[in-house]
């Protein structure tokens, strides 16, 4: 989206915007104890992190980027409307990784298991809607994670692997995602902080 200045030239104001799915408490508890043991770990490591504060853990679905208030109505229904035409599903967390991979390392997350061909489905439709509104959402392939810290440099890599791969088993209970949250997310030196605009609940229940 190009609305940069009212046309009195004023800057418009924009917030930083994305889609998610969100787990449960009780799946946040289980990710945030796992997070715990790897902090830990990494104090011995010397890695670098920034860590995601574990009430925020959350599967990231369609980043939408720097959006003027005015247009966050229109998205809300347009993934209203994309998340109704999808069935509740389930899926868990399991197993931690470095992402995207170990030769290039942007951050420690976790993966997604059980059904995730629902959830690649989900965003195959969030996404050409919200291209449709104007965003530039990239055309690629969707590998859905939960992040759990963003790897600043290659400072004791090494190590780091080491420690994410004694933590591969790590693995949440299933739980069933019934919708979709629209995010915005303030950065601050202490993390990203976010809030919650819009719930967009998947319909055709079974």
């Amino acid at each position: 989206m190009s609305d940069d200045a009212s046309p009195s030239g004023a800057v418009v104001e924009r917030w930083r915007l994305f889609t998610a799915v969100v787990p449960p408490e009780s799946v946040r508890i289980a990710i945030a104890e796992t997070m715990g043991r790897l902090r830990t770990g990494s104090v011995f490591t010397g890695a670098r992190l920034a860590w995601v504060q574990p009430a925020g853990v959350h599967i990231t679905l369609v980043f939408l980027g720097d959006t003027p208030p005015a247009h966050v109505p229109d998205v809300s229904d347009a993934l209203r409307q994309a998340a109704a035409r999808h069935a509740p599903f389930k899926i868990a967390i399991s197993g931690v990784g470095i992402f995207p991979s170990p030769r290039s390392p942007r951050a420690i997350s976790m993966s997604v298991i059980k059904d995730v061909e629902a959830l690649q489905n989900l965003y195959r439709d969030v996404a050409p809607a919200m291209r449709r509104l104007g965003f530039a959402v990239e055309q690629r392939d969707f590998t859905p994670h939960v992040t759990l810290a963003r790897i600043k440099d290659r400072s004791g890599l090494a190590a780091l692997r080491d420690l994410v791969h004694s933590h591969r088993l790590a693995r949440t209970e299933p739980f069933e995602v019934t919708s979709v949250t629209l995010y915005r997310s303030r950065l601050k030196p202490t993390g990203a902080e976010y809030e919650v605009l819009a719930e967009a609940a998947l319909g055709r229940h079974q």
